[in-house]
């Protein structure tokens, strides 16, 4: 399985959220899609994007606190991990390698780090980096089986 990894400069927070929901639009269920960056880096904008791209009309915002939330979309359910405040996973690992199983629900995961050994190596790693307070670079990496997620992208 061949990688690729595509750039893209978001020069606003217009350009960020139209990035999220063109690869909303184009997930299909069971994906999994990581993210990293510093804190403020965009992540949690990102992945508010990418939930309403999909379709849902929920509230979204960071489980920082609680670690998951869950949200419906017309064709899938997406569950959002934030691993930030955890160093050791605990119960957590548990869910979310069940969850990994599921081929029909959407797995976004910030802060992947204390879960790494569980996910799976088909999936989109997108690492946010922020070099001015509104402008945010993307460098996407994913395998050719999930290249759909990048289409008009």
């Amino acid at each position: 399985m061949k990688n690729k990894t595509k750039l893209v400069n978001a020069g606003s927070l217009e350009q960020t959220s139209k990035l999220g929901h063109q690869i909303g639009s184009n997930l299909k269920g069971g994906e999994v899609i990581e993210l990293s960056g510093d804190l403020g880096s965009g992540k949690t904008t990102l992945i508010k994007a990418i939930v309403h791209g999909a379709g849902s009309i929920d509230h979204v915002s960071s489980p920082t606190f609680v670690v998951s939330k869950a949200y419906k979309a017309p064709d899938f359910n997406i569950t959002h991990y934030d691993f930030y405040r955890l160093s050791e996973p605990g119960l957590m690992f548990n869910d979310l390698h069940e969850q990994i199983e599921d081929d029909d629900s959407v797995k976004l995961i910030e802060w992947g780090g204390s879960v790494s050994e569980i996910l799976p190596i088909n999936r989109v790693v997108i690492n946010l980096s922020s070099p001015t307070e509104d402008s945010r670079i993307f460098e996407i990496n994913y395998s050719d089986n999930l290249s759909y997620l990048m289409r008009d992208i």
